[in-house]
């Protein structure tokens, strides 16, 4: 039962508010404290044994070849993308040069400082140890990383946050910038989808704040544990998140945020980051990869999208750079685009992809790949072959960077090959 005073008029929130409040909150369990970050949080712990996970998932499947560019097979694709190719190194519009193989579609050039600094990495012709072409299939298969599950399992970031440590009762463990929880947070008792942290803070009048968090609990404790847990998990993010600082947040460096949703939301993150939020792995779902007509990289469909996600990145790389956060950041999308150009200037599903792995102990400024090549017989039903499962990344990621001990129990029946991705 809800007391009326000292909050009446503030705390009995209307029903759509409080179910708007748990928008996005996963099933936790047990009690729950509301600490929140004090004055010594705000600087970063140097102390902290296991880096913080950012995962982005390009959304609709991106175009690889278009993007960590091939030329080194520069005939090939002329000859399947008339119209859509990058042309060469040297060339006006021409790819920017990165091995004397690969190179960056120029809408990608923000990207060239991480790499440079060695701590971007390009991995090529990876992706979804599975046939699938389907959207729904491969993002489901690609969040649990366990195509026998068919993607119905947890998600392999929830597996191996699991396998690190019991989750603590109404813990905020993953933070999802956006709208919903992922599919790589499903089965995670403690995870949390925010549209925007910076106004994350305990709605209503300050000086009430205690008041209404305890009207709050006391109002859920009498629900279903289902509901009240959320509920745990739900208010004491508010407490946590809504501590730090955002609107006094300079990014460092120099570094300039795309003003974006996306922008936005990097910087965010940093900025939690920065603060010890506690919180050990961040998403963020970048939209609108699903180009069948006008995929031209020069071109303002995939132009656009290539240089808010790039900037996006480049500027929390220079934002971070020199700090004591540790941190590794993994891009992917579904699939890949396949290989020849279609009527509409576009390409249809594909299957080999690529990945981005950023941070400061990843092996960067290369491009990994074993390059299955891209004449006929090489291809697979006319797409770039997977020739590097998605899974030997992660892997290696989960266990030297997020302190994952038994990668069966994220990778289930997997046996990973590592390949270097991070010193």
């Amino acid at each position: 039962m809800i007391t009326p005073n000292p909050i009446q008029g503030e705390a009995a929130l209307p029903l759509f508010t409080r179910r708007r409040f748990l928008i996005g909150s996963a099933v936790g369990c047990g009690s729950f404290a509301l600490p929140s970050l004090g004055a010594a949080a705000q600087s970063p712990r140097a102390d902290r044994p296991h880096d913080r996970l950012i995962t982005i998932v390009m959304n609709g499947g991106m175009d690889a070849l278009g993007v960590i560019v091939p030329h080194g097979e520069q005939g090939r694709l002329v000859a399947a993308r008339p119209a859509l190719h990058v042309p060469a190194p040297g060339q006006p519009g021409g790819a920017i040069d990165l091995d004397g193989f690969f190179g960056l579609t120029p809408a990608a050039a923000p990207l060239l400082g991480a790499y440079q600094a060695g701590e971007l990495l390009f991995v090529h012709a990876s992706g979804l140890a599975d046939g699938t072409r389907s959207h729904f299939a491969a993002l489901q298969r690609m969040a649990t990383a366990d195509p026998a599950s068919a993607g119905g399992g947890d998600g392999w970031v929830a597996r191996l946050l699991a396998a690190r440590r019991p989750a603590q009762s109404g813990e905020l463990r993953a933070l999802t910038v956006g709208v919903s929880v992922p599919r790589e947070h499903r089965g995670l008792a403690s995870s949390l989808a925010l549209i925007s942290p910076t106004n994350s803070r305990f709605p209503g009048a300050p000086g009430h704040v205690a008041a209404r968090r305890e009207a709050f609990q006391r109002m859920f404790d009498a629900t279903a544990p289902e509901l009240r847990n959320s509920a745990e998990v739900a208010i004491g993010a508010m407490a946590k998140i809504g501590a730090v600082d955002f609107s006094g947040y300079v990014p460092a460096n120099g570094a300039q945020y795309p003003v974006t949703r996306q922008g936005r939301a990097m910087q965010e993150i940093a900025t939690m980051l920065k603060a010890d939020a506690p919180v050990e792995t961040y998403h963020y779902h970048s939209e609108g990869w699903d180009l069948h007509a006008q995929n031209d990289p020069s071109g303002p469909n995939l132009r656009a999208l290539l240089e808010d996600l790039t900037a996006s990145i480049a500027a929390f790389h220079q934002d971070l750079a020199g700090s004591s956060v540790g941190y590794t950041l993994v891009v992917q999308s579904e699939f890949g685009r396949r290989l020849a150009e279609n009527a509409s200037w576009g390409t249809e599903h594909g299957h080999g992809g690529a990945m981005m792995i950023m941070g400061p102990r990843i092996a960067g400024g290369r491009v990994d790949a074993d390059w299955p090549g891209l004449a006929p017989q090489q291809l697979d039903q006319g797409d770039l072959a997977i020739s590097i499962d998605h899974r030997d990344v992660l892997a290696e990621v989960a266990q030297r960077r997020l302190g994952a001990t038994d990668l069966n129990a994220v990778f289930p029946g997997y046996a990973p090959r590592f390949r270097g991705v991070t010193v």
